[in-house]
């Protein structure tokens, strides 16, 4: 039998916020202003990397260090709230299922519903990973996932405390443009723009063929050449890649060396005349602002995003054909019809991905949870925290 809810009026949101990726920061925007309108002015805690940086950045009152760099604010500040929001992005894989594992535990037994909203499959890379996120998909209360694809990854097709709702990142009702630009470079008049992604040391990125592609792209368009990282934060900045990439292309391009929050690279987006996507949210955002866009996946959830918008099938990042690219560019450029289509799936996806916190009260009070199942989570999460802190300072130490 379904509790009586009573008034939410404060909640907290835990992701991957404040490490300078500009995929997240717009997912926390856009889930501030779906919360705002859907539950009103209530209070707002935000789990984040960089506290400081998230209140400037976003306007939020209170933020706190995410749980393992400090649990007690985290603890003090679980008990004043009414909901816990983890989400979104790909949040169910890696470090982050011990994290989450200890959020639940501890909202569980404080009786608070907790939701994963707007997430991804990610990637388990262990057992001990795999079997603790079937566990905090077990005992949330409500899950959305952003696409069918992941659904399916997770085993979750019989789930009833499940829905699929669109990227928040596509909701339109959100107004960026009076953001000032303010670049230390001048834009050309028409650009294609190229938002890169950091290369790990195990992948092959066909980088030689992204070039020869720009290239051809510059010689026979009247359209310059422009590179913008996407996340600028940590080891994980993508402006080592555009430098390479920078030095491969003969023609003239043009980096965007300083650091930009999502709001003003959302402005350069809404410049440009085409995206050359890599990260998800370069896609997404193009989209949202209705403009073509070639996505080159990385990951599975750059496929499924290109599927949604009903795109032909993906170009690989370790499989780029030079000519299929540039081809495929120049169709998008000079299509109409692919801008219509692109603008008309878009706004399918708006109205579906503004109805998440309406779909998400729905769903509360479907499960119900047996807390000692919960306490056994308990000690497993802390010896996952522990070695991922292990780790981070064996890194630091080796670096130094």
């Amino acid at each position: 039998m379904e509790k009586k809810r009573e008034p939410v009026s404060k909640v907290l949101l835990t992701g991957c916020y404040g490490t300078g990726n500009c995929g997240d920061e717009a997912i926390l925007q856009s889930l501030v202003h779906l919360i705002r309108d859907h539950y009103g002015d209530i209070e707002i805690y935000v789990a984040t990397i960089d506290p400081y940086q998230t209140k400037k950045l976003h306007g939020i009152k209170t933020t706190i260090p995410t749980v393992e760099r400090d649990p007690v604010t985290w603890i003090t500040s679980l008990q004043k709230v009414d909901r816990v929001f983890i989400g979104g992005g790909s949040l169910l894989g890696g470090k982050f299922v011990f994290r989450h594992g200890i959020i639940i535990s501890l909202a569980k037994l404080l009786d608070i519903p907790v939701c994963f909203t707007s997430v991804g499959s990610g990637q388990a890379k262990s057992r001990e990973e795999y079997w603790l996120r079937e566990k905090n998909l077990e005992t949330a209360d409500v899950i959305t996932i952003r696409d069918e694809e992941s659904k399916h990854k997770l085993g979750l097709e019989d789930c009833n405390r499940l829905k699929v709702i669109p990227d928040p990142v596509f909701n339109k009702n959100i107004n960026n443009k009076n953001e000032e630009l303010e670049l230390d470079v001048e834009l050309p008049e028409k650009f294609l723009l190229v938002c890169g992604r950091h290369v790990k040391s195990r992948e092959k990125f066909d980088v030689e063929e992204l070039a020869l592609s720009l290239d051809n792209i510059s010689q026979m368009t009247d359209l310059e050449i422009v590179l913008i990282p996407f996340h600028n934060g940590g080891t994980h900045s993508d402006m080592e890649f555009c430098i390479d990439l920078s030095n491969q292309i003969e023609s003239k391009s043009i980096i965007i060396d300083e650091f930009l929050e999502h709001r003003k690279i959302e402005n350069i987006i809404r410049e440009s005349e085409i995206i050359v996507g890599i990260r998800l949210h370069s896609i997404i955002l193009a989209a949202k602002n209705n403009k073509p866009v070639v996505g080159i996946s990385y990951h599975p959830k750059c496929e499924s995003v290109l599927k949604l918008l009903g795109t032909e099938d993906p170009i690989w990042f370790d499989d780029i054909s030079s000519k299929k690219l540039t081809r495929r560019i120049l169709h998008r450029y000079n299509n109409k019809h692919y801008e219509n289509k692109i603008s008309n799936r878009s706004e399918e996806l708006h109205n579906k991905s503004i109805k998440l916190f309406e779909e998400i009260e729905e769903m509360i009070g479907i499960n119900t949870i047996n807390r000692s199942k919960v306490l056994t989570l308990i000690p497993f999460c802390i010896i996952g925290i522990f070695r991922y802190i292990t780790d981070r300072l064996l890194c630091r130490i080796a670096r130094s």
